[in-house]
């Protein structure tokens, strides 16, 4: 049922966002380990951007959901808006706004929002770069019994890297650091990295493996979650 529900999702994305003239990406991942236990992990991602004038806006979301030997082991949801105002073709200024939801971690729900400043640090026919520091006002919510919501002021720092190696073959990085700025031990790492081949026009596979860590007590479970998927690309 969520293989269907994840493939609903991201066709009616790509078939709504046509009309609008956005680009769009959607990505369709999924592992399985069989043995003495039944693993299952889907992801799926989707990256909508927009782009006029000096103008840019883009929509992230993300989804996640593992099984072992039927029992719920991953439940992940992110979504993210980001908006760009070109200072110069190198210099942007960056607001975004990110909701984080995680059955599995100490904090359930996450909340940032903040300003910021993109820097294009190399652009080319195969190669491109991106940094972005923001300073956010960051919410995170909890039910476990004895830690408490926080509110604090975060910096965060990304990066984003796309990597032309061959005409059919292409690295992708993705990169993010989130951290309290009074308590350096409150910090969140996120990183992505992707290698794909296309089929088609519009089809593409690959390979991914994410690293999402949190540098708290995470309810008995690792600091770090770490998934590895083969993917089905579309783009629109």
């Amino acid at each position: 049922m969520r293989k269907i529900i994840f493939s609903a999702l991201a066709f009616t994305t790509l078939m709504q966002a046509a009309p609008l003239g956005l680009k769009t990406q959607a990505e369709l991942g999924f592992i399985k380990n069989t043995g003495n236990t039944v693993d299952e992990t889907f992801t799926l991602d989707v990256n909508l951007n927009k782009e006029w004038e000096k103008h840019i806006a883009n929509v992230k979301i993300t989804a996640q959901y593992g099984t072992q030997n039927n029992v719920e082991t991953k439940n992940k949801f992110l979504s993210e808006l980001s908006y760009d105002y070109k200072f110069t073709e190198i210099f942007a200024f960056n607001y975004l706004f990110g909701y984080k939801l995680d059955a599995f971690s100490t904090f359930d729900s996450q909340l940032y929002t903040g300003p910021g400043l993109k820097y294009i640090v190399l652009t080319s026919e195969t190669q491109n770069l991106n940094l972005a520091v923001n300073v956010l006002y960051s919410q995170d919510n909890s039910n476990v019994a004895g830690v408490k919501t926080q509110d604090y002021t975060a910096c965060r720092l990304a990066l984003g890297y796309d990597w032309q190696i061959l005409e059919n073959l292409k690295f992708t990085q993705e990169l993010n650091y989130r951290s309290d700025i009074e308590d350096s031990e409150n910090y969140f790492i996120y990183s992505k990295s992707g290698v794909s081949t296309k089929i088609s026009d519009y089809f593409s596979a690959g390979i991914s493996y994410i690293v999402d860590y949190v540098n708290m007590e995470n309810l008995g479970s690792k600091n770090a979650d770490k998934t590895i998927t083969a993917n089905l690309i579309i783009n629109y």
